[in-house]
């Protein structure tokens, strides 16, 4: 694959509407009043003026993702001051506790999470909040009647670092300095996550918190670029995203690598280099995205998972695809979006879904939060048996895994917490014999990585072949399998895989009537025909080869069966 590299570079915050941005802030916010700890059952916010001039709020308007309010009356805000805004039916419950005005269609804050954006008169943002359940850092207090409260006013675009469930008994501070008040430096450099492409000439860089939008706008940041783009655009009201208009389009089947030098944040703090790839997405074909690992008996304490890799060579936006999984019926149901925003997939990139992304990361060796989508409510897959199904944009079936408890490792006495891996990516989803246990020393799992039980690259030659020539199936991780290869001159040939002791006795007919391509494997366990352990030592391995035109062929192979 062609390697192309766009080299970006970004070079503090633009004024708004006669402030600077971030010279009034949201600073505490009532989303989930109810049940009421001891204050109006009301949802409201708390504003307030960092700045040394008084600002007048008249014509400003307060958003979430769904609605806007009406325009803010005429109110002259003095520095260092707040103001509780609220709806006009909750208005006579709040001036008790201190500076509070009305405004019309109040938005509706989502109780389980919002993005809440504070907007001038010009329609300029002044200030917004991406908030969730995750803030309150608190399990009782985020079921209701306690207000987020921002911590450190220096730092108003941290995000969720700098915001907690209050502290006061009433439940929250309205009108009065934050109980959770303190500092909360902002240390960190921003990240660049990832990049997607809106079409083939235009590219959105994503990073995982707000940055200098001033810097990022100007065309002249991008001047070591190899392709420069011909606009750059922050986009509102978060500032995490930048759009980069390209002058020339990209062409499909092509990676380009965004390498970025220095961006910045609100904070002032500037990173290295740091690299992302983007390219213009292929049409999810079957194939392509495939089922690599499955967690669907998990410990009391867990979640499912399933993890994604894209096994074609295309990269592939994973907002174009469903899990899914059937119900009793066999109807495919159960549908959720593998990404509820551009995700793009690289050629062998693991992805990774489940209910609690904590969970995961505490149960098991997991990746980076980029490569892990949070999903409100998984696809029912039962203990014992079920369907894993990935599905394209008109429910067409791109991968398909009728999976089963049964499938584990014989001897395994315990498969709750314990993922079933996919061999090889590239042959038969639904054969129980591509699947295996996660090994014991990758912690019965492996979700973003790969997998403990994957096939090896092949080390050996010849028409057939014994890989590893000694293996223990301790499901420890290492050679628990022995695979015997094949590299045949022509497709077409019936196979027949037989092992034998040293004493001539058949303990394992592994393929009967198998029919064969020019190239191979087949996989034995090291278990007899009746699924038991067998004893260690020297296994006798026969294949022998039959085409229609009556030729047949012998291959006789030694392997070592080791204890575990």
């Amino acid at each position: 694959m062609k390697l192309l590299v766009l080299t970006f570079v970004l070079l503090s915050f633009c004024p708004v509407g006669g402030q600077e941005r971030y010279a009034v802030i949201i600073q505490e916010i009532m989303a989930d009043p109810s049940p009421a700890v001891g204050l109006p059952s009301s949802e409201w916010i708390e504003i307030r003026n960092r700045s040394k001039e008084t600002v007048n709020l008249q014509g400003w308007r307060i958003a979430d993702r769904s609605s806007q309010s009406g325009p803010l009356p005429t109110y002259h805000l003095q520095p260092d001051s707040i103001l509780v805004v609220c709806a006009s039916g909750s208005l006579n419950s709040l001036l008790p506790f201190g500076p509070t005005i009305a405004v019309t269609s109040f938005p509706s804050l989502d109780n389980d999470g919002d993005l809440l954006s504070l907007f001038t008169a010009s329609g300029s943002t002044m200030h917004a909040v991406d908030y969730d359940l995750t803030w309150y850092a608190n399990d009782l207090k985020k079921e209701g009647g306690w207000s987020l409260e921002l911590i450190d006013q220096d730092n108003p675009c941290t995000g969720k670092n700098n915001w907690m469930a209050s502290r006061f008994a009433a439940g929250g501070t309205p009108g009065d300095v934050n109980s959770v008040n303190g500092t909360m430096p902002d240390d960190e450099p921003p990240v660049l996550l990832r990049a997607y492409t809106i079409n083939d000439r235009a590219v959105r860089l994503v990073f995982d918190e707000t940055v200098d939008s001033l810097k990022a706008s100007l065309v002249t940041s991008y001047n070591n670029s190899d392709v420069r783009p011909g606009e750059a655009f922050p986009i509102a009201p978060m500032f995490n995203e930048v759009e980069l208009r390209l002058p020339a389009a990209m062409q499909a089947g092509l990676t380009y690598t965004v390498a970025m030098d220095a961006p910045c944040d609100c904070a002032g703090n500037a990173a290295a280099e740091s690299r992302v790839m983007v390219g213009v997405p292929a049409l999810l074909t079957k194939g392509t995205l495939v089922i690599n690992e499955i967690l669907f008996n998990p410990v009391p304490s867990g979640y499912d998972y399933v993890e994604l890799i894209n096994a074609g060579d295309s990269v592939v936006d994973l907002a174009r695809g469903f899990l899914a999984s059937r119900n009793s019926t066999g109807s495919v149901a159960g549908h959720v979006a593998l990404s509820a925003t551009p995700r793009l997939l690289f050629p062998g990139e693991f992805f990774v879904l489940t209910d609690d992304p904590n969970r995961l990361q505490l149960h098991f060796f997991s990746p980076a939060r980029g490569q892990i989508e949070t999903v409100a409510s998984m696809p029912s897959f039962p203990d014992d048996k079920g369907v894993v199904l990935v599905t394209g944009m008109q429910g067409d079936i791109l991968d398909e895994v009728p999976y089963s408890d049964k499938w584990h490792f014989p001897l395994m006495r315990q498969t709750e917490g314990v993922s079933l891996e996919r061999i090889d990516p590239l042959n038969t989803s639904g054969d129980k014999l591509n699947w295996h246990s996660a090994s014991s020393t990758s912690g019965y799992g492996t979700p973003g990585y790969r997998n403990s039980q994957s096939v090896p690259e092949s080390s050996a030659g010849g028409l057939m072949a014994v890989d590893p020539p000694v293996f223990s199936p301790d499901n420890n991780g290492i050679d628990d399998q022995c695979f015997i290869r094949f590299s045949l001159p022509q497709a077409g040939m019936v196979a027949r895989v037989d092992i034998f002791n040293v004493h001539g006795l058949l303990v394992k007919r592994l393929v009967q009537g198998g029919l064969l391509g020019s190239a191979g494997y087949w996989t034995w366990d090291g278990l007899n025909d009746k699924g038991q352990a067998i004893a260690p030592g020297p296994y006798i391995i026969l294949v022998s080869l039959f085409d229609l035109g009556g030729h047949s062929r012998k291959y006789k192979m030694v392997v070592i069966l080791a204890s575990g």
